[in-house]
């Protein structure tokens, strides 16, 4: 594979459990989600306020604009690049983006998910098409926003969050380990 200059690779995505996934996913405003880095791990801790379980029900499937898939309150994305093997279920508001568009639909993934802060990328194990399409994505967003990364104030007293040079958040990217194979055993 011929180097892009990027020094991102697989090995350097973090992985994100199918019960925190779950966590993160089965609140909407219920739940409080921090985030810490300390050395190369990133930690993502949620609390949250009530019991509801984990669905993973039918959601928005490829067509569903992003927007539609997550509501107005954008947290976290869930990319599901299976192919074919996506029928038979899928985890609830997450975007179906077959690994065989992967390409194509980069810029516009890019573009959609610009102000999302956590996205999680998946396929049946995890161990190809998601890793894969993960770590495209993450070099086609360091190419568009930059490797620069500026503190710029936050409005809240003592907070700074991260941007890039076009004034975009900083993302973390993350695939589901063990894929939605794990997932369905929740």
């Amino acid at each position: 594979m011929a180097s892009d200059g990027s020094s991102l690779t697989v090995a350097s995505i973090h992985q994100i459990s199918p019960s925190k996934l779950a966590t993160l996913l089965s609140g909407s405003g219920d739940q409080t989600m921090t985030q810490s880095t300390s050395g190369d791990v990133t930690t993502l801790t949620t609390v949250k306020t009530d019991d509801a379980p984990p669905s993973n029900a039918a959601g928005p499937s490829d067509s569903t604009s992003i927007d539609a898939a997550f509501g107005s309150a954008k947290s976290i994305a869930v990319i599901d690049v299976r192919d074919d093997d996506h029928i038979g279920g899928h985890i609830q508001s997450s975007k179906h983006v077959p690994s065989r568009s992967i390409d194509e639909r980069l810029p516009d993934l890019v573009e959609e998910l610009r102000d999302v802060p956590t996205v999680v990328f998946h396929c049946a194990l995890s161990q190809q098409r998601g890793p894969q399409a993960a770590l495209k994505y993450m070099r086609e967003r360091e190419r568009v926003v930059g490797q620069e990364q500026d503190k710029v104030p936050d409005g809240e007293a003592g907070e700074h969050v991260q941007k890039g040079k076009d004034g975009r958040k900083k993302q973390e990217v993350y695939i589901l380990e063990g894929g939605f194979v794990a997932w369905q055993e929740l």
